[in-house]
């Protein structure tokens, strides 16, 4: 069987091993632990309620600290590839049930800690998390999946 049917993303509609559902519930398990990650970092490292000098409209690219954003996106993207690495190994031995229940406990937790850091953050600390957040989702959809395509091969291998 090609390695290429065993990518997330792009093997879906070819592969057969896993399922879709298991496709969409790690890929999307990882940008929402993603999400949160980042969130996190900004709220235990910086003062997100800091207010900013001027009117939201003032805020421009030159606000954004890249080695900041960067960091933290590359740090939420590596933990994610290691939540999705510990999720793919949990879907590939369990029944689908316990599939489903793992996966709803993911989005509950990391929904819940994304609405509270939503309220809590400004609306300049948001957009610094976004630009973060888009990073991470980055190098997840480059780096993450084509290294999960070889470890999905291995964890699949001959499972339909």
């Amino acid at each position: 069987m090609k390695l290429c049917n065993y990518h997330l993303v792009f093997g879906g509609c070819s592969g057969k091993a896993p399922r879709p559902v298991t496709r969409v519930f790690l890929v999307c398990g990882a940008i929402i632990f993603e999400l949160t990650l980042s969130g996190l970092a900004y709220w235990f490292f910086y003062d997100i309620s800091e207010e900013y000098e001027g009117s939201w409209e003032d805020f421009s690219m030159d606000e954004i600290v890249l080695l900041r954003e960067l960091s933290i996106g590359a740090v939420a993207a590596i933990l994610g590839f290691v939540s999705e690495f510990i999720l793919a190994s949990v879907y590939a031995r369990y029944d689908r049930r316990r599939d489903y229940f793992i996966h709803l406990i993911i989005c509950l937790v990391c929904g819940a800690a994304i609405l509270c850091m939503s309220v809590l953050f400004t609306y300049h600390w948001s957009l610094r998390w976004s630009f973060a957040f888009i990073i991470a989702v980055v190098f997840e959809m480059t780096a993450g999946q084509t290294g999960m395509m070889g470890i999905i091969a291995v964890f699949y291998n001959g499972r339909v």
